[in-house]
């Protein structure tokens, strides 16, 4: 096992470590991170277990890396969305768009988001990881907002309440759909309370 770890700069090597990632990220999907090894990943990677540790020190080093990646595919658009946002800002349809959005890119990674919660209550340096996470991506959309000319007061809490409203809704939709519930409405009135904190 190799002790110094390479930062890939060819394009080769790149695509190397993604299809590392990639493969990590299916396996952990299908069989979970406890019952998913390195050597594993290695063969659905296509490369030799040597090559994976010169990537990456040990497993959770690859689940670092593909939770990153994730993160990524569900919080980029987002936000480039809303940096491209020009005035008048119709709110409404705005907000519908973040919410499709954010259910398709769950609905396409819904074992993932089912592994990776859990990986949180289980192990510390995961839950470093996504508290982590979650202050970036205030912090993203603090600025992004401030640049849109949102003045908002408290403007982290009232993001992180945001935020808190959105995944409510998302998880509550996805993975419990309680029939009592009109989904329809639960996002009009989740919307309309996102629309009045953004005029505070």
């Amino acid at each position: 096992m190799s002790s110094e770890i390479r930062i890939p700069k060819q394009k080769r090597s790149i695509d190397k470590m993604n299809k590392i990632v990639d493969a990590g990220f299916i396996l952990f999907c299908e069989k979970g991170y406890f019952k998913t090894n390195t050597a594993e990943i290695a063969k659905k990677a296509g490369v030799s277990i040597g090559i994976v540790y010169s990537y990456f020190k040990d497993k959770k080093d690859i689940f670092f890396q593909v939770l990153d990646t994730y993160a990524k595919q569900i919080n980029n658009p987002l936000i480039n969305a809303f940096k491209d946002l020009k005035p008048p800002y119709e709110l409404e349809n705005i907000l519908n768009q973040v919410f499709d959005s954010v259910i398709e890119s769950h609905t396409m990674t819904l074992k993932a988001h089912e592994e990776m919660i859990a990986m949180s209550y289980t192990d510390h340096d995961v839950r470093e990881y996504f508290m982590k996470f979650e202050e970036d991506i205030c912090h993203q959309y603090v600025a992004v907002l401030a640049s849109l000319g949102f003045q908002l007061n408290n403007p982290y809490e009232t993001v992180q309440i945001i935020i808190d409203l959105l995944e409510n809704y998302v998880h509550d939709y996805l993975y419990h759909h309680h029939e009592c519930v009109d989904y329809q409405a639960y996002r009009e009135k989740t919307i309309n309370v996102i629309i009045y904190l953004l005029k505070q």
